[in-house]
């Protein structure tokens, strides 16, 4: 029996990267490519900015160390809330980062302003499946909370 196998072609992604950016810029909106799905793969990384993007999106911030350390230049954002255990190495290695716990926000602050650096914060707002994100309610607090700390940019 053999194994499944997966294979890329890097030129697909690259053009269709090209004429995805090509179509977003018509209306005005920028595009991050994710590559969750393929592990953090440098080379998909390197095609995707090759047609045009110039920001990558991951969920793990393994896959984004992976790749600053096999030479993408790009601004990375970590799609998920990071754990406090690993802000440090968020903020060294990511631009950006989604989150939706205050606690983990005055984290990043820290790490931010020991590293002498600013991290950027998107704030998740939870759309009523109650998965992630800060509930509607408690976003004003969120965000006047966010805004008064240094290190970080909401």
């Amino acid at each position: 029996m053999s194994l499944p196998r997966l294979e890329i072609d890097l030129e697909k992604i690259r053009l269709n990267t090209k004429e995805l950016v090509a179509l977003s810029a018509l209306k005005g909106v920028s595009l991050t490519g994710v590559t969750k799905l393929f592990l953090g793969d440098p080379e998909t990384a390197k095609a995707m900015l090759a047609g045009g993007i110039d920001s990558i999106g991951d969920s793990r911030i393994e896959n984004i160390v992976r790749m600053r350390e096999a030479g993408v230049h790009a601004a990375f954002t970590l799609l998920r809330t990071p754990p406090l255990s690993r802000v440090h190495e968020v903020v060294e290695h990511a631009d950006i980062s989604f989150n939706s716990e205050i606690s983990v926000i005055e984290a990043l602050s820290q790490a931010a302003r020991d590293k002498g650096k600013i991290h950027k914060i998107v704030l998740m707002v939870d759309l009523g499946d109650l998965r992630e994100g800060i509930l509607p309610e408690d976003l004003a607090r969120t965000v006047a909370q966010t805004n008064i700390l240094s290190g970080v940019k909401l």
